[in-house]
């Protein structure tokens, strides 16, 4: 009796193949896409932090220096950072002199918004809205010294807050 060995697969088998690893893909795909949405949003989380920690930075060299009033500098590790009350102002040379930001991830183009390039989404407010600080009362100044006697007293300080729409 010849008995031919089988050689290669059955075209079933192959199927079989072909089903479950279609099947393990429709599992793995949404997870793969929730992790990459995920990075997207702690990566902007992360610039959050970067961005109060700059607040916070550049508001105790202002109190230092006693630059609290309407308009001043103060000098930082990258330079000269412009102020308003002693926050850093919502401008490129103020926060975003302040916060050392990578210009591949985020685009610091708008005044005052700090947007994840790399957004979902064409177009998402993936991004980190800075509101500058206002003031509730005015700094008192001496005529005769220009010091600030009386300091500005913030309405509301300096923010930063992410929005994740479209991340």
């Amino acid at each position: 009796m010849n008995m031919n060995k089988q050689q290669g697969f059955s075209m079933i088998e192959l199927i079989m193949v072909i089903v479950t690893m279609s099947i393990l893909a429709a599992v793995a795909l949404p997870k793969f896409t929730d992790v990459q949405t995920n990075a997207r949003i702690a990566t902007l989380k992360s610039a959050v932090g970067a961005v109060n920690a700059a607040i916070g930075i550049a508001h105790s060299q202002a109190i230092i220096d006693n630059k609290l009033d309407l308009a001043g500098s103060v000098t930082l590790e990258n330079g000269p950072v412009t102020l308003v009350y002693g926050y850093p102002a919502a401008t490129a040379a103020g926060i975003i002199k302040a916060v050392t930001l990578s210009s591949m991830d985020f685009d610091t183009g708008t005044s005052g918004l700090i947007k994840l390039k790399k957004a979902a989404t064409p177009g998402a407010t993936c991004a980190i809205a800075y509101v500058a600080a206002t003031v509730d009362t005015a700094a008192v100044i001496d005529a005769n010294t220009g010091d600030v006697t009386t300091p500005a007293v913030p309405a509301t300080p300096a923010t930063a807050i992410a929005t994740y729409t479209g991340c």
